[in-house]
């Protein structure tokens, strides 16, 4: 019967001690009225107490019971990617952010209410975008740069930041020139983005008598008739060699062969020669006696 009165007039007339560090606030308010500091503001109701608010980085922090959070507003949209380098016909999952006016950034989650959802959209052929935020590249026939998709949401707008790059990682694969065996950039080069009549690499476009997969490994034009491999002179020298001059391209490889007898078993490479400039010149130092053909073939890039 003794304790309970202590303890009640500990209750009245007790007084609570604590740490008090910089910047803090220290206050028992029992009329709920605000109280201010420098970087703080607290909200107390009626006999509550409120002590050693942690510094927070920034200002504008408010506290109120059960709750300390940042003063903020919402301003924009930005969209980014964690790969922006893409190989083609892969995926990456687009990163919606809030801009808040403070210059941070607070990420908005990928399931969200319908009034509050992120709505994507591609800004680029080369580029398709689900409803979730998933770009998938498409087949490209070279590696395409500043690739963009847009967002909006809670009426804001963004452009992907930075852009997507989609790398070209197999060159014969761009529809409708895939697969067969010729450069997809060269064929768009001459033939445009859908010409399958013309440019596929089996087809004879100028009518020469050279498909256009062998113009394209003897770096001729496919368009032009005139423009096509072939020896230009063949000359006996005094010392008994044999010299070949062909048009080339600088930098492609071509096969010569030699033959006695014209069968088709008979081809034999006597040398690879890498081209220095638009015309080559080749000596066979040893020909065959009597009679020696000689055929030009270009080595596939």
């Amino acid at each position: 019967m003794k304790l309970t009165p202590l303890l009640l007039a500990i209750w009245m007339t007790g007084t609570i001690l604590w740490a008090q560090p910089a910047n803090t606030l220290a206050v028992i308010d029992a009329g709920g009225r605000p109280a201010t500091s420098v970087n703080y503001s607290q909200i107390s109701s009626i006999s509550t107490m409120s002590h050693n608010v942690a510094q927070a980085a920034g200002a504008n922090v408010t506290s109120k019971t059960g709750f300390i959070g940042q003063i903020c507003k919402v301003n924009g949209l930005a969209l980014t990617t964690s790969l922006v380098q893409l190989p083609e016909l892969q995926s990456v999952r687009l990163l919606p952010f809030a801009t808040l006016d403070d210059g941070s950034l607070l990420a908005i989650p990928s399931i969200t209410l319908p009034e509050n959802a992120v709505a994507y959209a591609a800004t680029s052929s080369w580029l398709a975008v689900t409803t979730d935020g998933f770009a998938t590249a498409a087949a490209v026939y070279q590696t395409e740069r500043g690739v963009l998709s847009g967002a909006t949401w809670n009426g804001f707008t963004a452009t992907l930041q930075p852009s997507l790059t989609i790398l070209n990682t197999d060159p014969d694969n761009f529809a409708p020139y895939a697969l067969d065996s010729v450069d997809d950039a060269w064929q768009v080069q001459f033939f445009g983005l859908n010409n399958v009549l013309n440019g596929r690499g089996d087809f004879d476009a100028d009518g020469d008598g050279t498909s256009n997969l062998l113009e394209w490994s003897a770096g001729t034009d496919p368009l032009d008739a005139g423009s096509r491999l072939a020896v230009t002179t063949s000359t006996a020298q005094p010392d008994g060699s044999f010299v070949l001059t062909f048009s080339s391209i600088v930098g492609r490889s071509y096969l010569i062969e030699r033959s006695t007898t014209l069968s088709s078993g008979s081809w034999i490479v006597i040398a690879t020669v890498q081209a220095t400039s638009d015309t080559t010149l080749f000596t066979d130092a040893s020909p065959p006696s009597g009679a020696a053909f000689y055929r030009l073939k270009p080595v596939m890039p």
